[in-house]
């Protein structure tokens, strides 16, 4: 498991370790000890990004058929029993995900940490429960990996008399992108406190299964600084996700700009696929550089990729959006990845800029533009603008 630069992936934020005052990743003359952003080392957790930190791909934006079928199968009473098998941990208070972040993280984008809870979840009263409900079923990531941190379980006050009719467990893992699980669910709730990591930046679906319902999700969705996102309808009580993304990161970044613009949309999707966007992106003393990407007409999952231009001498630009879910269907609504390439330079080489926008009928209500930075360039921060 990694735990991150110098902190336990437990360790409270600010616990850091030797990490908070000699970080790999710190540029030159950053302070004794500190090892270069040019020079970071054999071995290092926090090697510089290489040339595929980002890849605009719809090849894992939504979960394979078979990892589907087979995550669908219910926890076996063997599996139950099996050598693997977490059981739920008891709690009578509220578990954040913030309490699995690492200290400081090496990998910005790339990993991130939610709590899953399903029941009756406060603060509604919980009812009078006459009998046990399954709600069973998984977590899935369509690339990368799902590491289980804690099974949570909430007793209720008023649970059915006669015992649950199995023993719920999280199933041993046979497959690094899902967790499966069995639940029975009264008047209290489950939950599982998760880690999530993908390979590179790119498209990954976050899918989850309680009872018989499924949603599925763009990951980014669940990779911004808490949120916490709900609107399930079970056969019993609601489902909650509270994702936190640890920002403060071993290497340094540093902002380049805003963009803003026109967001439109063509017919696929119902109406929820990128058409154009056409824009500027406002540099620090004012400065305005244009730029627009079109999308790509396919679309797999929740997700579309774009491609365009920015600034006077067509820099090339790419990316990909995710579309927001809510009440059974896309929106017109997401957050869009992005990269500007400067003419000539080979991908990774550390002179592409970066990205990041929410998108909200035809407004961008937040973005920011940011670059990988050594740590004692002007503006630099221990601090990631979410990716990279």
């Amino acid at each position: 498991m990694l735990a991150g630069c110098g902190g336990a992936a437990g360790d409270p934020p600010g616990d850091a370790g030797p990490c908070e005052t000699d970080c790999p990743g710190d540029g030159p003359d950053a302070g004794p000890g500190v090892v270069p952003d040019a020079d970071p080392g054999p071995g290092l957790a926090c090697d510089p990004p290489g040339p595929d930190v980002m890849a605009v791909t719809l090849a894992h934006a939504e979960l394979p058929a078979d990892l589907a079928e087979a995550a669908a199968v219910p926890v076996s009473e063997a599996e139950a029993s099996a050598a693997g098998a977490v059981p739920y941990e008891v709690l009578t208070e509220d578990v954040s995900a913030a309490s699995a972040i690492p200290a400081v993280t090496c990998l910005p984008g790339l990993e991130t940490e939610i709590v899953l809870r399903w029941g009756n979840l406060p603060p509604l009263p919980p009812p009078a429960a006459t009998e046990w409900v399954d709600v069973g079923g998984y977590v899935a990531v369509s690339e990368g990996e799902i590491e289980l941190v804690r099974a949570l379980r909430w007793d209720g006050p008023s649970d059915p008399g006669a015992p649950r009719p199995r023993v719920d467990v999280v199933a041993p893992q046979t497959d690094p992108r899902v967790l499966r699980f069995s639940s029975s669910i009264g008047s209290g709730s489950d939950g599982l406190l998760v880690r999530i990591r993908r390979p590179v930046i790119e498209p990954v679906a976050l899918e989850v299964k309680l009872g018989d319902a499924v949603q599925t999700y763009p990951l980014e969705e669940h990779m911004s600084l808490h949120i916490v996102s709900g609107g399930w309808d079970l056969p019993v009580g609601q489902a909650m996700i509270d994702a936190y993304l640890q920002r403060e990161t071993a290497g340094c970044y540093a902002e380049t700009g805003r963009l803003a613009g026109t967001w439109t949309y063509a017919s696929q999707g119902g109406g929820t696929a990128l058409d154009r966007f056409s824009g500027t992106i406002a540099r620090a003393g004012g400065a305005m550089e244009p730029i627009a990407f079109e999308g790509a007409p396919d679309l797999a999952g929740p997700y579309g990729t774009f491609a365009g231009t920015a600034g006077s001498a067509g820099a090339a630009v790419d990316g990909y959006y995710g579309r927001h879910w809510l009440f059974g269907q896309y929106e017109p609504a997401g957050l869009v990845v992005g990269r500007i390439a400067e003419p000539g330079v080979v991908g990774g080489s550390g002179e592409e800029e970066f990205f990041i926008a929410l998108y909200d009928g035809n407004d961008l209500p937040g973005s920011v533009a940011f670059r990988r930075v050594a740590c004692d360039a002007p503006g630099a921060e221990h601090e990631s603008d979410f990716l990279f």
